[in-house]
């Protein structure tokens, strides 16, 4: 009998407030964390406080829906938090390091936190080192190690390195390990990671304070960290935050205590070591521990490494921010990019994201019992590579544009009832890499299942593609990446066609640009763009890329971009702003694929709303 997909429990909700490395001081290392099964309201636990309040306003004023969620029973219908309110729930704060960039904000808003009294925890090193700051002279005395002082001095609380785990919050304990960070006239100084854990069901995740490689230092310690790791990849822990400040190319002697993509990818092979080794030493045979010789350090060979890391999904924090640069990219981006590449090459089988400011995470499991849970649509993978079944994932919204269903194509999506909302998890079909999952009201299910018939856990099994126009939800919902199960796709002898690739439709960039309501004078008479067809996409792009063959690339590297990035790539390109599609940057020399992509998008124009824009409807010539 078909079984539905059986969900297992939530474990933390995770914000990003801050991910970079500096020198962008509104972008520093901050992170909120919470047990899923609690509110907010409940208490939160802070990981690292370079930005705070000041940064987390700003991005609530952009999207105040950060800490709620779908399923969210604990948050009343239309509330709303502050950033004020948000850290007054802070019950304490895990701090890696005493170096700024890490503890600015929680110094700044010393003695001005609402809320109950805050514990500082760290190593005892970084506690001392946070005393010089905390010391009347640099900023007033707003700390101390007494129990009974006053509520609005932070309480210093030492952590230990001795492999025991110590609860910090209702649910949620914390493991520390000391790493290397650099060297100074003083000497070696010391970083920490952290392993934390939520107790009821035992998940795990690793965030990283600042560390340098192992392979330029003395005495090596993040193989610690990978050995004490490596029994529980993936099945308890199947995410890292990992710095890696720097892009490739820079030398050793410059890194001053950091990580290149060369360098991370270096110490994930390490870890990948370690779980192959930990995995061969604890295979069982009839019940028993099979007997195994005592291999050399070096014994393991690349095929031997092949996809262990499968399951566990790398974030990348702390990039730092470049100025200067002439790349179109944000540097995070462009760090992730090299990291993938290494790490493809390396077949380790991890996922590499880059975690940025406004994240909502969530730790989710889905596990498909049968392969008739999933039905199958054409969709963009960004990534193209084997889905690694991590239990996190990231806000998005529904993705604008057309999605096309058919059998045994490229994505594959699930569909669930969650309290009569749908609950959709789409990922690669060729590759499994996770796609989008969102959530939606019941409002928005209602005119979901009127764009997509089929009964919710049904598969679409009809080999003729259908499309189906899919409007963008103006809603910001969480995606809980899932653990997959999944079986073989049916089929496997018919002969697949593979469909074109074209370049991803402009309507999915927003373009072209579409005023809001309120801003028609006349609903009878406004300008109203209409979407065009395949085939209107295809002639215009045929045109338009016969004669300009660089403009594939081009797009290629914007369509890397996400979200206000994407959009902000796009204007500068095309010379518009949201609020003027007709205007233009005047006075500035622009290249060849930028004049390209401003025909491209004025040809589009041209065939939605005509030469004639006071008229409706399509102006298409043969």
């Amino acid at each position: 009998m078909h079984q539905p997909p059986s969900k297992k429990p939530i474990a933390f909700d995770f914000v990003v407030v801050g991910a970079g490395g500096g020198p962008d001081e509104t972008n520093l290392s901050a992170y909120l964390v919470k047990p899923h099964s609690t509110s907010w309201e409940d208490g939160v636990v802070a990981l690292e406080a370079g930005s705070g309040q000041g940064t987390l306003a700003q991005l609530l004023r952009s999207n105040p829906n950060i800490f709620s969620k779908p399923e969210d029973k604990n948050l009343a219908p239309g509330k709303r938090y502050t950033a004020s309110e948000i850290y007054s729930f802070v019950k304490c704060f895990l701090i890696t390091h005493a170096h700024l960039d890490h503890i600015n904000s929680l110094i700044i808003s010393a003695g001005s936190f609402k809320g109950s009294r805050k514990r500082i925890y760290a190593l005892n090193t970084v506690l001392k080192d946070m005393e010089l700051v905390f010391a009347d002279r640099i900023w007033p005395n707003l700390a101390s190690w007494k129990e009974e002082d006053d509520d609005y001095k932070l309480l210093y609380s030492n952590l230990e390195t001795d492999g025991r785990y110590k609860r910090v919050f209702p649910d949620i304990s914390v493991q520390s390990m000391p790493l290397n960070h650099g060297c100074n006239a003083l000497g070696h100084y010391s970083s920490t990671a952290f392993f934390v854990r939520h107790d009821p069901t035992l998940q795990e995740f690793i965030l990283f304070g600042d560390v340098e490689p192992d392979s330029l230092v003395r005495t090596p310690r993040t193989i610690d960290v990978w050995r004490a790791a490596a029994p529980k990849v993936p099945s308890k822990l199947s995410t890292i935050f990992i710095e890696c400040s720097w892009p490739s190319g820079r030398k050793d002697e410059l890194l001053f205590g950091h990580l290149t993509p060369e360098h991370l990818v270096d110490e994930l092979t390490t870890l990948a070591t370690e779980v192959v080794k930990y995995r061969q030493n604890n295979s069982h045979t009839d019940g028993r521990r099979r007997p195994r010789k005592r291999q050399r350090k070096n014994s393991l060979t690349t095929a031997d490494l092949a996809n262990a890391l499968d399951g566990l999904r790398v974030y990348v924090i702390h990039c730092k921010d470049d100025f200067d640069s002439t790349s179109s990219l944000p540097i995070r981006e462009v760090i992730v990019q090299q990291v993938c590449k290494l790490v493809e090459d390396k077949n380790l089988g991890a996922q590499i994201l880059a975690a940025e400011q406004g994240m909502h995470i969530v730790q989710y499991e889905i596990n498909l019992s049968s392969p008739e849970d999933a039905r199958t649509s054409i969709c963009h993978c960004r990534n193209c590579r084997k889905f690694t079944g991590s239990p996190f994932g990231t806000t998005t919204k529904v993705p604008p544009g057309s999605l096309h269903f058919k059998d045994e194509s490229t994505l594959k999506t699930h569909v669930s009832d969650n309290g009569g909302a749908m609950l959709t998890r789409q990922f690669c079909g060729e590759c499994g890499s996770g796609i989008v999952e969102w959530g939606e009201s019941a409002g928005e299910t209602s005119q979901r299942r009127e764009w997509l018939p089929e009964v919710p856990e049904t598969p679409c099994t009809n080999a003729k593609v259908t499309e189906v126009p899919i409007a963008a939800s103006q809603t910001d919902t969480v995606a809980t990446d899932s653990k997959e199960t999944l079986g073989e796709p049916s089929g496997k002898d018919k002969e697949i066609l593979e469909d074109p690739v074209p370049l991803r439709p402009l309507t999915s960039l927003n373009w072209p640009y579409v005023p809001e309501e309120s801003a028609y004078p006349d609903p009878l008479k406004r300008d109203d763009p209409k979407m065009l067809q395949t085939h209107q996409y295809e002639a215009i792009g045929m045109k338009v890329l016969a004669d300009n063959p660089k403009l594939p690339e081009f797009l290629t590297e914007i369509d890397k971009l996400r979200g206000q990035d994407r959009e902000q790539a796009l204007q500068r390109a095309l010379g518009v702003t949201p609020a003027d599609i007709t205007g233009r940057v005047d006075g500035v020399q622009v290249g060849e694929d930028v004049l390209a992509l401003r025909a491209l998008a004025e040809a589009v124009e041209a065939a939605v709303r005509g030469d004639n824009k006071s008229t409706l409807g399509l102006d298409w010539g043969e």
